[in-house]
């Protein structure tokens, strides 16, 4: 389902006011690491230059950190919802969710916007939600059955997920919106690096899921070895394992791992760099692989979550089962070597972008969908 316009007929029936009023609950607000925050910070700032935009409060219901902290922070978002909705301050409750402690916090949030009659949207982000779900036990399925039966709408990343959403949590087809994520366009011209060894950019947690031991294995294969290049591990998790790992298989020299960086210093890559890989076991829709793309980097990465819909195998990038080291192997190998094969999959990768996943008409659509769901709230109530 889209966020089509509104009629005249539905529009008469709700109050006029300039602005919609929304209450965003996103972890770790707009200063994350994670794709979550940086999805929410990219369509929060599309719209400072959208006139319709709503106006709205960015809450985090954890805190960065550790969790000892999170019921604090916890508390501080269900007195901001209390507030906002008893006082009529919101119109809109936008509750982004994932996997575990994430959903436990927002089955909390959901009963207190119950409680004060507040609309709200469930935004699905979890790279690995259906398998956590498939693994509750069934009276905490009835929980999160319950939490996205209540929702206004529930947005999903992409096909597979609404499937998911439809055929598993028994959400009817009409109440999901696809939204895929969506990326600011650089103002960069790209430039294929032609001299000296080819930059290799992974941006993402240093984890298993993320596929790394199988990336530094396809980096010590005798032929990707044998070529000219250099890479960059970006991001948190377990840098001095990896480090060490790469050292002993033989790449110490040839891998940096920064640990986490900021957003400068991730734009400073994105521009610099002629690799994007990504061979996660499980995504939603990865902010790191749309980024890639928008700046023309050649992307490989696996076939996982609503990946498929934003790469064509080929054309705009490439893709390699998980766990496949060979086949991650080989397609590294080919974007190093065939400089031809890199210019083009950068090209389509920046159209794809522009054509899909442009921020600026995903702000627009959300806009919409906020107003779609207070005037069917209003519509409701009345």
């Amino acid at each position: 389902m889209d966020a089509g316009p509104l009629s005249a007929n539905q529009t008469s029936h709700v109050p006029a006011m300039t602005r919609q009023r929304v209450v965003i609950v996103c972890p770790l607000g707009l200063r994350g690491a994670g794709g979550i925050s940086r999805a929410v910070s990219y369509f929060t700032d599309a719209w400072k230059g959208q006139t319709d935009a709503p106006e709205y409060k960015v809450v985090d219901p954890r805190g960065a950190g550790r969790l000892l902290w999170s019921p604090f922070y916890l508390l501080r978002t269900l007195a901001i919802v209390l507030g906002e909705f008893t006082f009529g301050n919101a119109d809109i409750l936008h509750i982004n969710i994932a996997s575990n402690g994430s959903t436990l916090r927002k089955s909390i949030i959901v009963f207190v916007a119950a409680l004060v009659s507040a609309p709200y949207i469930l935004h699905l982000h979890g790279a690995g939600y259906h398998i956590f779900f498939g693994n509750l036990p069934r009276p905490l399925k009835a929980v999160v059955r319950m939490m996205f039966g209540r929702a206004t709408r529930v947005i999903v990343l992409g096909e597979r997920w609404r499937d998911f959403v439809c055929d598993d949590i028994g959400i009817d087809p009409e109440r999901v919106v696809i939204m895929h994520n969506a990326v600011p366009a650089p103002d960069i011209s790209r430039r294929i690096h032609t001299n000296g060894p080819c930059r290799i950019l992974f941006l993402g947690r240093l984890g298993a899921r993320k596929g790394v031991p199988e990336l530094l294995q396809a980096l010590a294969t005798e032929h990707v070895q044998g070529l000219p290049w250099t890479a960059i591990f970006a991001g948190d998790g377990d840098a001095e394992y990896y480090k060490k790992m790469a050292a002993d298989l033989g790449l110490g020299e040839r891998i940096e791992f920064p640990g986490w960086v900021g957003p400068e210093a991730v734009s400073a890559y994105l521009k610099s760099m002629d690799i994007m890989v990504l061979p996660s076991y499980n995504e939603g829709l990865s902010m790191s692989v749309l980024e890639g793309m928008a700046h023309g980097l050649a992307v490989v990465t696996t076939p996982v979550g609503a990946t498929p819909e934003a790469i064509d195998d080929g054309v705009s990038g490439l893709l390699v089962a998980p766990g496949d080291t060979d086949a991650l192997a080989g397609a590294l190998a080919r974007v190093i070597e065939d400089t031809g094969l890199r210019y083009s999959l950068s090209r389509a990768a920046i159209q794809k972008c522009a054509e899909c996943f442009d921020v600026q008409v995903y702000a627009r659509r959300m806009t919409q969908l906020y107003r779609r769901c207070r005037v069917e709230h209003h519509l409701g109530s009345s």
